[in-house]
């Protein structure tokens, strides 16, 4: 979390994980409204807001393996925090809280997600593009359009009614993240582009056990037999033209010719 330069005031916030930090955008306060993204300085009250989560969330510097443990973290310095009391006060947090209570705005029945989402288009290997990575989605959904919501530790890829892949989150540059299944209906049909696959390389532990993963056939193996040219011997015994010697050796009967070929030809 090296990057909290995007907090806003604590009314109509829109939270966005993102690799760099958390950034809280403040919506418009009325239609014609418009904020500089990134221009904390023209929203008010930004930079307090900034230092407070820096000093007393954020301070030590939280060292954490997954995004559950830092949530689980942040929660208990939050409750930890309801005890202090702030300069020029007699009341602790939490007691001030609590008066404040009666007067605050139930939570929403669907909270909001915490995901930054873009329009794509998948292309033709049906994969689609976020940032600088690729992400596979079923092939049926090749060239059609899409959205990705980015959250901090996964990519979901859905369409306009429905999700239809959940990738981990890339966190370098220029790299895939192809699924194996996503591609099992295409590699039934075309069973000879298996093993050109680059899921095979990349993602071997989620193929299937079944086509994927099936033996190569055996080459045919056809047979050359010697063909027999006894039919042909009369011929070359009364033509003034000789056959070769590799073609006439162990093929050709050196018995007299039936009746019926006796006559010479001219």
């Amino acid at each position: 979390m090296n990057d909290l330069r995007r907090f806003a005031a604590p009314f109509c916030l829109t939270v966005a994980f993102v690799p760099k930090g958390i950034h809280i955008r403040k919506a418009p306060t009325s239609p014609t409204t418009v904020d500089k993204p990134g221009k904390g300085n023209e929203k008010g009250r930004i930079e307090n807001i900034v230092k407070f989560v820096e000093r007393n969330l954020f301070t030590p510097i939280p060292r954490v393996d997954s995004l559950a443990e830092l949530n689980a973290l942040l929660k208990e310095r939050c409750e930890a925090y309801l005890t202090h009391t702030q300069a020029c006060q007699s009341q602790t947090v939490g007691e001030r809280l609590q008066a404040e209570q009666a007067h605050l705005l139930p939570l929403p029945e669907r909270m909001p997600e915490c995901c930054r989402i873009v329009p794509v288009k998948a292309n033709r290997f049906a994969m689609v593009q976020f940032e600088t990575n690729r992400y596979s989605v079923p092939g049926e959904y090749a060239y059609q359009a899409l959205w990705v919501k980015a959250f901090v530790d996964r990519v979901e890829i859905t369409t306009q009614t429905q999700l239809i892949a959940t990738h981990a989150r890339l966190k370098g540059r220029f790299q895939e993240s192809i699924q194996a299944e996503h591609y099992q209906k295409l590699l039934e049909r075309k069973p000879g582009a298996k093993d050109h696959f680059r899921g095979n390389r990349d993602n071997a532990a989620s193929l299937p056990s079944g086509a994927l993963r099936q033996p190569p056939l055996p080459a045919a193996r056809l047979s050359i037999q010697k063909p027999n040219l006894s039919k042909y011997s009369q011929l070359r015994r009364n033509s003034p033209y000789e056959l070769t010697s590799n073609l006439a050796a162990g093929c050709v009967s050196e018995a007299a010719p039936p009746a019926q070929y006796a006559q010479t030809v001219p």
